[in-house]
């Protein structure tokens, strides 16, 4: 097993009779259950004949099951490629052509493939969760492939990046990538098992795949996930179920503060933003209406999420300095 997938057995073990991830329902899961699914996952894929470096497609909205999926898929040494779920089929062919899919998970929303009809056959759908089931398609011509335990070097994740600072590419990640990439998280926002967080910005990106989930998961916190970020449910959301740390967006900053909505209880230590600059007028208007500190930070995708941000204890920190140099010849 590589680090990341003992870590990941050993928090649902560790907590197998404690609630630790909730779906957007409301329904809680303990270690246990959560366990029990990736097994029947792991035992799905084994009878479909998918194992090592086998590559699956994985188009899913924020749940449980996307982050169970996952792990039972690196489990087994294959390799998960992430994308968006507005990703249409005539982009998923494109992709076929260059990876050869041992299988394309999706939505229930999504019933049956046309381009790719001829390619793909559809499963009965799956999940023993209270969660939506999953639409499953298996390649027609797969060669059925072993399953073994990954190594630490091996790739585990093939994601896409959001393109902020150049045309979007494809970038592969390892499992020692995600699990160190996790643990700087973890370090630098002194994660705890007494944290919770809500999982908002969309999972095909590197912040929530591995600062909001993977990070939580590694330090025993609990992970509520939602499809997607509400402005009208966040902070009755924050108060009842007393998160205590979010990873947000500037955009969705500036959205809070034109709403008249307040947190009624408070068990935030901070919010982070990343993404997008943080405008300094922004920054301010937030902390001295919401009295909350605000954790401005920076990622890519090549590094696995997180490569620099502002330390909890200064989180208003200039991000630059104009600078006017003069000179005179003589």
């Amino acid at each position: 097993m590589s680090k990341l997938t003992t870590k990941l057995q050993q928090q649902l073990i560790s907590k197998n009779d404690e609630l630790i991830m909730q779906d957007q329902h409301g329904h809680w899961y303990s270690g246990d259950q959560l366990f029990e699914e990736v097994q029947i996952w792991k035992d799905y894929w084994k009878n479909k004949g998918i194992g090592h470096d086998d590559i699956v497609l994985v188009s899913l909205t924020n749940s449980v099951s996307y982050s169970l999926v996952l792990q039972s898929l690196w489990e087994i040494g294959a390799i998960a490629q992430n994308v968006n779920p507005a990703t249409t089929e005539i982009q998923i062919s494109e992709l076929e052509e260059q990876y050869h899919y041992a299988a394309i998970i999706f939505d229930e929303s999504v019933t049956s493939l046309k381009i790719l009809g001829d390619t793909f056959v559809d499963q009965p759908r799956l999940t023993t969760l209270h969660e939506p089931e999953l639409q499953i398609f298996l390649a027609k011509n797969h060669e059925a492939h072993p399953q073994s335990d990954p190594a630490d070097d091996q790739i585990a994740l093939i994601m896409h990046t959001s393109g902020t600072t150049g045309k979007p590419k494809r970038v592969g990640l390892t499992h020692d990538n995600l699990f160190y990439g996790a643990l700087n998280v973890i370090e630098s926002q002194r994660l705890t098992a007494e944290d919770s967080t809500l999982v908002l910005m969309p999972m095909f990106h590197i912040n929530a795949m591995v600062i909001s989930n993977l990070a939580t998961r590694l330090s025993n916190g609990k992970l509520l996930f939602r499809p997607k970020f509400s402005a009208h449910t966040f902070w009755p959301e924050v108060s009842t179920e007393q998160i205590t740390w979010v990873s947000l967006t500037p955009a969705i900053i500036a959205i809070l503060l034109r709403r008249d909505e307040q947190p009624t209880t408070n068990n935030l230590r901070f919010l982070r933003t990343a993404s997008a600059p943080l405008l300094p007028s922004v920054h301010q208007a937030f902390n001295k209406r919401f009295n909350i500190p605000l954790i401005e930070s920076y990622g890519m995708t090549e590094a696995a999420s997180q490569i620099a941000q502002n330390p909890l204890n200064a989180p208003i920190k200039i991000p630059w300095v104009k600078i006017t140099v003069t000179s005179s010849l003589s």
